[in-house]
């Protein structure tokens, strides 16, 4: 910019502008004020808020109270700014005055002085295009930072859910995949039954959909809109039905299902749409910090870990220990996750900071909001496509469960719990497997055992054979052991 000055006053007074900035007053002591940190909103938030200034010029325009010189040439520079062409002018921080005046006057100034270009005045010439009087006409901060809070919200969301859905069809792939890859179950990170790979991944594709369904009905919650409620909800220097005209036209610009909110005033102090939302994020990221966990366990090391998965290798592991490769996609999910779960607590604690007509903390909700939806988006694709695409049961799987005792629960109804029990602590003391045993000591036929305890008949409902169980307690191995077992329950 050239070193050339205009001069704007505003309530507090006067100030140095450079004279081709396209920003003023309002811009300059924000930048003064709240260069607080690097955190800014995406760029999507600005297009989508230079979309509800355009529509709101063009219903101006229409119901003739700005004369349409003016309004066009409000119309032509919010559509620029629609398509990113003032990008870099956006640059408030989310630290910043309550409620978000710097973000909407900012992009009030930007819109009025780009529109003076276009009619070939010079920028600064507010009697002819001012930034509140034309670009924010019958808005308030208070009603136009909720309502692109809620627009921008609602397209990030279609990213997350976008993403998610191709994870869960991964995940219901894989587990068809590997629905017979037989694996010990754990309970208390204890040997417990068998299971299936398969059911695994089915149980994690499930989770991910039951989050899935939680994320659209909250995001539903974002379509009520409280744009023509100004100051504080009711409405003062808008005329009737101007809401419902602006809702219908952002409606058809979008395409969203988007309605005029008849509780305008518990929508400018109670941002409890947005904890929903949250909420949402938050136990997706619950429920993916458990997957992480899992993984990471299992993926463990082969010999000094479990092992049982192969996990895709990223990256060397170690600035110190040659070849060494760590879970790194889990953990930079995990660290995601985590910050999700630390937004959602700064959001829950902003939604409650409401006092009387007002909450203020919309900028720093929405800030945490966005980044929350933008890191999901990028962990859900990132994990999708480098690691669980990629991950596959190891030969540790079978080996662990073929040396487990996780079949014998199988027995529990030929032989009851305390007989089972007894036999499961004499084969882990005599290091003689399970199946072996049974047969040794004359308890179970060959056949018998193999049926009994083969492990792939292990992981659903199977119906239990009565003449086995009859003859099998007919035994004379089953009545001592009974009788020893038995001993101190009658």
């Amino acid at each position: 910019m050239s070193k050339k000055i205009r001069i704007e006053q505003d309530a507090i007074g006067k100030k140095k502008i450079p004279s081709d900035a396209y920003t003023g007053i309002f811009h300059a002591r924000a930048k003064e004020n709240f260069s607080l940190s690097a955190r800014k909103f995406p760029m999507l938030f600005y297009h989508q808020l230079a979309l509800l200034k355009r529509v709101a010029a063009q219903e101006h325009v229409h119901a003739g109270r700005i004369e349409a010189k003016q309004g066009n040439a409000i119309i032509r520079a919010a559509r620029e700014i629609e398509k990113g062409k003032f990008d870099v002018l956006f640059d408030v921080d989310v630290f910043e005055a309550g409620a978000g005046t710097p973000l909407n006057m900012t992009m009030n100034e930007i819109i009025a002085n780009r529109a003076l270009e276009l009619l070939g005045e010079r920028k600064g010439k507010y009697s002819i295009i001012h930034p509140n009087n034309h670009v924010n006409m019958m808005q308030s901060t208070n009603d136009v930072i909720p309502t692109v809070l809620r627009l921008t919200a609602i397209h990030l969301s279609q990213n997350i859910e976008k993403e998610l859905i191709q994870t869960i069809h991964v995940a219901e792939e894989l587990s068809q995949k590997y629905r017979s890859a037989i694996k010990m179950g754990l309970t208390h990170v204890q040997t417990a039954v068998p299971v299936t790979f398969g059911q695994e991944l089915y149980v994690y594709a499930q989770s991910l959909r039951d989050n899935l369904q939680k994320i659209r009905v909250a995001r539903e919650g974002l379509n009520e809109l409280s744009i023509g409620g100004t100051a504080v909800g009711t409405g003062i220097t808008t005329e009737p039905l101007y809401d419902v005209n602006i809702v219908k036209r952002l409606r058809k610009e979008t395409g969203l299902p988007l309605f005029p909110s008849h509780r305008k005033m518990l929508h400018t102090s109670h941002m409890t749409v947005f904890q929903h939302y949250s909420n949402a994020l938050s136990e997706l990221s619950s429920d993916l910090l458990i997957w992480i966990n899992d993984w990471v366990l299992l993926g463990s090391d082969p010999y000094a870990g479990v092992g049982e998965i192969h996990l895709p290798e990223v990256e060397p592991g170690s600035s110190i220990m040659p070849a060494k490769v760590n879970p790194s996609i889990l953990e930079a999910l995990k660290m995601i996750v985590l910050q999700v779960q630390g937004n959602n607590e700064t959001i829950r604690l902003c939604c409650e900071s409401t006092q009387l007509e007002l909450n203020v903390m919309t900028p720093v909700m929405g800030g945490n909001l966005f980044e929350s939806q933008e890191l999901l988006a990028n962990g859900l694709r990132m994990f999708r496509e480098k690691c669980l695409t990629h991950v596959c049961p190891a030969p540790r799987m079978r080996q662990l469960l073929d040396a487990s005792m996780s079949t014998a629960t199988a027995l529990n109804p030929y032989l009851g719990y305390d007989v089972v029990a007894f036999l499961v602590k004499k084969s882990m003391a005599t290091r003689m497997p399970l199946e072996k045993m049974v047969q040794t000591i004359g308890l179970l036929l060959p056949h018998e055992a193999r049926t009994l305890l083969r492990a792939e008949k292990l992981t659903s409902p199977q119906k239990i054979d009565t003449k086995l169980r009859t003859a099998i307690q007919q035994r004379p191995t089953f009545r001592v052991i009974r009788r020893n077992v038995q001993r101190y329950s009658r």
